[in-house]
Parts: structure tokens; sequence; C-alpha cells
């Protein structure tokens, strides 16, 4: 991870990076950069090398979060009563300082040590039935949860954040399901991985999101192998192969030749294995 802060230009700019392996090896790399030129006293962003516990360690996931530069039960006194003070959604603004008051004392709470405060501080929605703003905070209390080590509770709240009544379907969604299917992953629930990752590749396929969908099918491969779903682990990984290779995506491409090599090593297929490796070798070059 990295930062500066750009005063060339006399106008404050902020400048963060993430460069992270993908969530199943470190064959490949995400490189995340954000552009921050909006600042408020005594808040900062902030962005992490890793999110928890873990083996292997998880990287740091989502946008940079706001924290608070004071430290101590003054400061998240100070953040109770903003909560308290902030007026009830009425339009986009009041909507976002309510939500972003709650998130703040969240963080708050939880290095302190109180994530159990912190996760309820977050589990309370909107009057209104806003499906934006619920789902905003169940994915916000999906990456506290999950930054505390509670993989399973994040799981349940990443899916409650892909929760909605919308009859079309949004990025948001696909991902968050995807993310629930990560955190059940890292809290040994591989049969909830399997579930929400198949709706999240099917959501994909609706959205016409196939960068999403050929990742999400790529790792449907790699679980489904682990629960002994052969087949449909065969098939996960040739159509993301197949999607990725159509829309010229070689990282995507290699990660499923690779994926679908170790499937054929563990049904001793070793002409398969040996030619899915051969194009994932031949993709690297």
């Amino acid at each position: 991870i990295s930062g500066i802060l750009d005063l060339r230009s006399g106008v404050a700019l902020a400048k963060l990076s993430v460069i992270k392996a993908s969530a199943f090896g470190s064959a490949n790399s995400m490189r995340c950069y954000y552009n921050i030129d909006e600042f408020s006293t005594g808040l900062g962003h902030c962005i992490t090398t890793y999110m928890g516990d873990g083996n292997p360690l998880p990287s740091f996931d989502g946008e940079p979060y706001l924290l608070p530069l004071g430290s101590g039960a003054d400061a998240i006194a100070d953040a109770r009563l903003a909560v308290d003070e902030a007026p009830p959604p009425g339009d986009w603004l009041s909507g976002r300082l309510w939500m972003d008051s709650r998130v703040l004392l969240a963080r708050m709470l939880a290095g302190a040590g109180d994530t159990r405060a912190a996760a309820d501080t977050l589990a309370e929605h909107p009057p209104g039935g806003d499906d934006p703003a619920r789902e905003w905070l169940d994915a916000h209390r999906g990456d506290l949860l999950q930054r505390a080590g509670r993989f399973l509770d994040a799981a349940q709240a990443f899916a409650d954040a892909a929760l909605t009544d919308a009859t079309s379907v949004d990025v948001e969604q696909v991902r968050n399901l995807e993310k629930s299917g990560l955190a059940a992953y890292q809290g040994g629930d591989r049969a909830a991985t399997v579930a929400a990752w198949a709706q999240a590749a099917e959501l994909a396929r609706r959205a016409s999101e196939n960068h999403d969908r050929a990742r999400i099918l790529g790792n449907l491969c790699r679980v489904r192998r682990e629960v002994g779903r052969i087949e449909e682990a065969r098939l996960a990984g040739e159509q993301a192969f197949a999607l990725a290779t159509d829309i010229h995506n070689e990282a995507l491409a290699t990660t499923a030749a690779l994926y679908l090599g170790d499937l054929h090593m563990s049904s001793s297929n070793f002409d398969g294995a040996a030619m899915w490796f051969g194009r994932a070798h031949h993709l690297a070059e």
C-alpha cells in the first residue's frame, strides 16, 4: 500500500494505491488506485495491508474508509453525539450524513475492540426503507466483521447487502454476493461459498458484467472441486476460460486454465492437466 499528498496545483489531492494478490493465490495481482479531493477536519481516509487475521492473511478489500484523527473515549463520545444529532434522511446530503456518522462510529468502536457494538451500529437501517442506504450499511458491516475475523457473520452481512426489491441487477449486488462467498470460504463454509458465487455468476450474466462473471466462474471451479462437485467445477472453469478469452482478458483466462489444470490433476487426468497447464503457460508468456 502507498499514499501521497499532492499539493502542486494549490489544491490538496490525496492519492492512495493498493497492490494485492488475487483471492486464491499470488499468480496474479490486483492494482487499485484512489484519487481523493474531498477532506473534512479531523477525518482521514484509511487503507490497510491486511483485513484481520487468517491463513493466508486476507488482503485489504473495498474502498478507503473514514477514520477519526482523534482517539480514545472522548472521540468515541463525540462520534456518538454526531450519530444522535444527524438529521433523519430526507435528501441526498442528509442521507449521506446519517450513514457516514454511523460508519465512523462503527469504525471507532471496532478499533477500540468492541466489534459487537460496531456491528449493531451498522445494523440500524434508515427509516423509509431506502434500499441503497441499507445495502451500503450492510456492506460496511460485512467489511467490519470480516476485518474482525468473524467470517460467517460477514458472509451474512454481505448477503443482506445484496438483497434488493429492485427488478434490475446492478454490479454492487454481484460484488456483495462475491464478497459473501469469499467470507464464507474464509470461515470454512464451502457450501455457502458455492451458493453465493453461483448466484453472483448468474446475476453477472444478467447484468452483462463479463469480467466479474469470468472471475467468479473461475473461483467456482476451484471451490466446487474442493467439495467434490467435479463435473460442475469443470463446466464453471471452461465457461470462465471461454468468457475470459472472448473479452481478451489474459489474466483471467490464465487463472481459469490453472484451475482447470488442478482439477484434472486431482482426477488423475494427466493428459487434460497437461493441456490446461500448457494453455496457462502459453498465455503467461
